[in-house]
Formats: structure tokens, sequence, C-alpha cells
């Protein structure tokens, strides 16, 4: 189930992460790799090892998870990030989390004007 043929039409979810993906490049001008936690290649750690292979100093890692509370974005994504480092301890590697609560209302408040105009 890992390695599937995911396209557009059967895996929707796809499309749209590596669409953030490829913008969150270019809005930083860093290089971005789109990653899945489970179910689904390309995991999580499979992303930091490319990373690492194409000689990055610094791998920082962002969950699309906005809310605290979630085992996803609270522990299992932040285990697979304390392994790599330790796979990797002259590779700085961050783990974005959590992302702070007024940033993420401000995000919600801009996106519900948008929708109320």
């Amino acid at each position: 189930m890992l390695c599937w043929p995911r396209t557009g039409e059967n895996d929707p979810c796809r499309e749209v992460v590596k669409v953030l993906s490829e913008r969150i490049a270019a809005q930083t001008g860093y290089d971005s790799i789109s990653g899945y936690l489970e179910f689904c290649a390309t995991d999580i750690g499979m992303c930091i090892e490319e990373a690492v292979s194409r000689g990055a100093g610094r791998v920082v890692v962002v969950t699309t998870m906005t809310t605290r509370g979630g085992e996803h974005s609270e522990t299992e994504i932040r285990e697979i990030v304390e392994a790599a480092q330790k796979r990797h301890p002259g590779v700085e590697i961050l783990y974005a989390w959590p992302f702070d609560t007024d940033r993420v209302a401000r995000f919600f408040a801009d996106e519900i004007e948008r929708f109320s105009a």
C-alpha cells in the first residue's frame, strides 16, 4: 500500500500537498520535499534522508496539522525527527512545532474575512 500508484484523480490529498510544497519553496527559496506520515510514500523519514543525501546542513520538518492535541503532530513526527537526528548528528534537524496559536488564529481569521467579503 505504501507505494501504490498515486495520481491527482485517485489521491487529491497528494496533489494538494505537492502544490503546497512547491509554493512553500517558491516563497522561502528553500528546497521543499513533500512527505506523508503513514500509508503513503514518501514518508517523513525518507524525506529527511533525501534532504541529508542532497547535502542539507539543516532540515526543517513542518506539518500541515496546525493545532495541538493530536498524537501525529505531538508525538509521532517528533519521534521520527529525533531518530533522524541521532542517525545524522552533523545535520541540524528541526521540527517546526508547535505553531504559535495566535499566528494560526490570524490565518483562520484572515480566511474567515476572505470568505465573508
